[in-house]
């Protein structure tokens, strides 16, 4: 959920295809983004590092915003090994990227803190939000936002038990726990 909604899901991508993207400021051939752009709903992509360091130059980072996703978010996984990443970002003035933090790199596990948002730069959080405690951890996370907009973003506690698909119920618990903190 985010406070804002667009209407409107992410595009995540990692693996080879991110690798490739920092390095090079190039869309990969089979990653097939003609189709993303020119046909599917998407507004925001997210490029997942999972924790490795993905080296990239300002250079890159500026084509990937202004060249191939003019109109479209790009979000940068924020923590210690990439936060260059944003910071490349911030350099290049373009204003269509947003940083998320997740401290556990898509493990789904909660932080010991959460950091506090980055100035001038729209921000997410994730990392072990459940139905059973994401009410707790907005309360923690309030303060530090105080009235920026943000959004938060919750996978891992969401699934089925199997781990192969989302449980609308536990989708459902977690967004009437979150409806009434939704602007």
């Amino acid at each position: 959920p985010s406070r804002q909604s667009s209407g409107r899901a992410d595009r995540h991508f990692c693996g080879g295809w991110v690798k490739e993207m920092y390095e090079t400021g190039e869309i990969p051939d089979d990653l097939g983004m003609d189709s993303y752009i020119l046909g599917i709903p998407f507004k925001r992509f997210q490029f997942n590092t999972h924790g490795y360091k993905h080296p990239s130059s300002e250079t890159n980072i500026a084509k990937l915003l202004g060249i191939h996703f003019y109109g479209y978010q790009i979000i940068f996984q924020y923590d210690k090994k990439n936060k260059h990443l944003v910071e490349f970002a911030k350099a290049s003035k373009s204003g269509n990227f947003a940083a998320l933090f997740d401290l556990s790199h898509g493990a789904g596990v909660l932080p010991d803190e959460w950091p506090k948002p980055l100035d001038g730069v729209y921000c997410g959080y994730a990392g072990g939000l459940a139905p059973c405690n994401v009410e707790d951890n907005l309360a923690k996370i309030e303060p530090l936002v105080g009235n920026r907009r943000i959004w938060i973003d919750a996978e891992t506690h969401l699934r089925s038990d199997d781990d192969i698909k989302f449980d609308l119920d536990r989708v459902r618990d977690f967004l009437s726990v979150c409806a009434n903190r939704l602007i």
